[in-house]
């Protein structure tokens, strides 16, 4: 909200506004949509969790890369654990849709006796 109306300009306001789901709606409209899709940046604290989160997050991938770094989220051994409880994870959800469609099909079986 605080960009839309401090740093953009009514001529880059006026192009933006064709984006927007009514272009003829007032600048108190438009903030409360801009409210409601980015949360209050005027209370947010800068990382894009504002208000208890937002729905958009615009946060920099590079502090979050050393963040997961320094909780050991991107260490070799965690990063192939996680590739093997994908792997585990991936085969049980098969095996669970064999089992169903193994259900159909004797279901199906029964009732053609």
């Amino acid at each position: 909200t605080r960009t839309w109306m401090d740093e953009l300009t009514m001529d880059e306001r006026a192009s933006l506004r064709r984006f927007l789901p009514n272009p003829t709606a007032s600048e108190e409209d438009v903030s409360a949509l801009l409210t409601t899709l980015f949360g209050d940046v005027m209370n947010g604290d800068g990382d894009g969790d504002v208000n208890g989160g937002s729905n958009m997050h615009f946060g920099n991938p590079a502090q979050r890369l050393w963040r997961e770094i320094q909780a050991r989220e991107r260490d070799p051994e965690v990063m192939a654990h996680r590739v093997a409880i994908a792997r585990v994870e991936e085969g049980a959800h098969e095996l669970e849709v064999r089992l169903h469609h193994a259900r159909v099909a004797r279901a199906g079986m029964g009732m053609l006796r």
